[in-house]
């Protein structure tokens, strides 16, 4: 057996479902299964919402399952005095009781460098039980099966929303302005004087583009984004519709994201042949980690030289 621990918000809960297929592909005869105990302890922006979003199906391990591979869980989700009193009970006991029951197993921590292939993921022995555990924030564990997770990764669009028709009807270009709770966290908060140079490629290498802003803190954006004449701000998704933001990005003929798989998403989604994806090369401020695909363009945020033997990736670095 083989168990996938979810964890995060919808960006990266797309990530690992795209690890998931991929190994159920790789691996037909081995039951692979999902962790979401974590969305039982913790709320990340809204919750568990890939299966609510989208049409899929995940086979998710029950509770003994990820008590078999050490997972420490609790017994019982919802509140009351009583079975508050039992988990803590079952807490104390479960260094004895896992032992007893767990079997032996392969970890596997990819945490430390999300956006790092290891193709070793790849090469399991299907004899040995693994608990995976990670973003895999890299195409490259899901490049084989792109077409079935853009069949995957429908979105309900029966509301045949005014905007969609407008971005088709224009050289549409999505801008996603990611601040929040990026903000005073590990994460590269991106510079206006990225988004400056990507516009200006972007306006070099399309005619008469059309820019819809998105972004968790409109307010700023507008300020920032004041010089721009041919804009529209998205400010409607919010809640549980926040998910449509990728939605309408992902109907943009091209886009502009930043260091979030939220955007990731929804620029891999956008289906027009032609289009021009620009990312960042940064994610996190202590590491290189990187959020982009081998067909896009990157921009060096640091303005240094670029390194494509370092990044693994077509990078272009513009003036």
């Amino acid at each position: 057996m083989m168990i996938v621990e979810f964890q995060g918000g919808l960006g990266n809960q797309m990530f690992q479902y795209a690890f998931y297929k991929a190994l159920k592909t790789k691996y037909p005869s081995v039951k692979i299964k999902a962790d979401l105990s974590n969305y039982e302890r913790y709320k990340y922006h809204y919750g568990f919402e890939i299966l609510r979003i989208f049409n899929i199906n995940i086979d998710i391990a029950t509770k003994w399952e990820c008590i078999k591979f050490d997972r420490k869980i609790r017994l019982f989700n919802h509140q009351g005095f009583i079975k508050k009193a039992l988990n803590k009970i079952w807490f104390i006991l479960f260094p004895i009781i896992s032992k007893c029951i767990k079997s032996q197993f392969v970890y596997i921590n990819q945490w430390e460098e999300p956006s790092k292939y290891d193709p070793e993921c790849f090469n399991l022995d299907i004899k040995n039980d693994y608990y995976l555990s990670g973003y895999w924030q890299n195409e490259l564990y899901f490049l084989n099966i792109k077409d079935t997770l853009i069949s995957d990764f429908q979105f309900n669009e029966s509301f045949n929303h005014s905007i969609i028709i407008d971005m088709a009807n224009c050289e549409s270009v999505s801008i996603h302005i990611r601040r929040g709770d990026y903000i005073n966290s590990s994460f590269d908060v991106l510079t206006m004087d990225y988004y400056k140079r990507a516009i200006n490629y972007i306006s070099s290498n399309i005619n008469t583009p059309f820019f819809y802003i998105f972004s968790d803190d409109i307010n700023y954006a507008k300020k920032a984004f004041d010089f721009l004449t041919n804009k529209y701000f998205i400010s409607e998704n919010q809640g549980d519709n926040s998910y449509k933001d990728m939605l309408f990005m992902s109907k943009c003929k091209h886009n502009i994201i930043a260091n979030s798989s939220f955007s990731f998403w929804g620029a891999y989604l956008n289906r027009n042949k032609n289009k021009i994806i620009i990312a960042p090369d940064v994610h996190f401020k202590e590491t290189k980690n990187y959020l982009y695909c081998i067909d896009w363009i990157i921009i060096d945020c640091k303005l240094a030289a670029c390194n494509p033997h370092t990044l693994h990736r077509l990078t272009v670095c513009l003036p």
